[in-house]
């Protein structure tokens, strides 16, 4: 059970965050509990105004949107998480911003600036100072905007390019030997990926038929 908060308090804050944390394995990011849980640590972790539980409220709240393919409440979650990032100059942030919001971009049709986005990202990207991020994550930051720069190219006709990137989403996450980034990458790349590569060359390929006939 949540106690009651003193919606002034930044205990209660951080209490409810820490509650998050169990709540995503056990019960799943779309689960009640996590809906129930985010939408109140967020909006308390507004009132305060603390951006050490801003942020994983945001993100919290973010993929429970994203597994109910709410994309409205995805945008402005991520446009939110994004602008807070930038204006406190966490580049960590400012990469788990970008990827959240290409992400949202893509569900919104706006494939460019998806890409752009993912693309941001990955150029924020530093080894040294990101690597170790993974664990509070859940996976490799890296690997989670190249699998949304792998999408973005091939739904917007760059096969060659998208398959590339996609390899290197993979190598990457063997490399680093996490099993979850893993997972993450062989599903984007490996599943998604393929599917949206197919479906682009038979659209290619049915106009071709169609103008030769005429």
């Amino acid at each position: 059970e949540i106690r009651n908060c003193d919606w002034s308090s930044d205990v209660c804050s951080s209490d409810l965050v820490t509650k998050l944390g169990p709540l995503f394995p056990v019960k799943g990011y779309g689960s009640r509990e996590v809906d129930q849980t985010s939408a109140r640590a967020l909006e308390l972790s507004r009132t305060v105004g603390d951006n050490r539980t801003v942020f994983p409220t945001l993100y919290a709240r973010w993929a429970y949107q994203y597994i109910l393919s709410n994309q409205k409440e995805m945008f402005d979650l991520s446009r939110e998480y994004l602008e807070r990032a930038e204006a406190e100059g966490d580049d960590a942030g400012r990469i788990v911003g970008h990827r959240t919001h290409a992400v949202a971009l893509l569900y919104r049709g706006e494939v460019e600036q998806a890409r752009y986005h993912a693309g941001q990202a990955l150029q924020l990207y530093i080894p040294e100072k990101h690597v170790p991020l993974v664990a509070r994550f859940g996976q490799d930051i890296k690997v989670q905007a190249i699998n949304y720069i792998a999408i973005s190219d091939a739904l917007l006709g760059n096969i060659d390019e998208a398959v590339a990137i996609g390899a290197e989403a993979i190598a990457h996450a063997r490399a680093l030997n996490h099993a979850n980034t893993l997972a993450y990458a062989l599903w984007h790349i490996g599943v998604w990926l393929p599917s949206v590569i197919d479906r682009k060359s038979t659209r290619l390929n049915s106009s071709h038929s169609s103008v030769s006939r005429m």
